[in-house]
């Protein structure tokens, strides 16, 4: 009868901890994504350059259009992402999800059609990112050695 009462209680235990441990492996981070301000942004037109996606070891370039920062001058955004099974999939449109009120001020989540999802935090006096409604364009443009 002792058996009889471990046995369900452990085995919910070990299932409990295979999707716990499921839930963290997806939240990881498969790379990394920063950019910043170009010469000659604007408010109303930010303009980004030096665009680098890192995923596994190695740096992408890219383009990034659609993201708006309230600035002038210099600001860096830099990014965790998230999903990202090969490096190709981290071009396309991404669009703003979830709340970012727990993030704090100058954090956007947006998810492209790819299912990658990326978590952008601006540096410096940039505290707001908005993404324009047709999305954030993101393209790759060559790899760096």
């Amino acid at each position: 009868m002792y058996t009889s009462q471990i046995l369900p209680k452990l085995i919910l235990g070990v299932a409990f901890l295979l999707v716990t441990t499921a839930a963290t492996a997806a939240q990881s981070p498969s790379g990394s994504v920063a950019f910043e301000t170009a010469e000659g942004s604007t408010t109303g037109d930010t303009l980004w350059t030096g665009c680098t996606v890192l995923f596994k070891g190695k740096l992408s370039t890219c383009t990034l259009s659609g993201l708006s920062a309230p600035v002038t001058g210099l600001a860096r955004v830099s990014g965790m992402v998230y999903g990202l099974k090969k490096a190709e999939d981290v071009a396309g449109t991404y669009k703003a999800v979830g709340d970012d009120f727990a993030l704090g001020e100058g954090h956007l989540t947006v998810k492209n059609q790819h299912g990658v999802r990326m978590v952008l935090t601006a540096f410096g006096r940039l505290t707001e990112l908005q993404a324009a409604d047709k999305g954030i364009d993101v393209r790759l443009t060559g790899a760096k050695h």
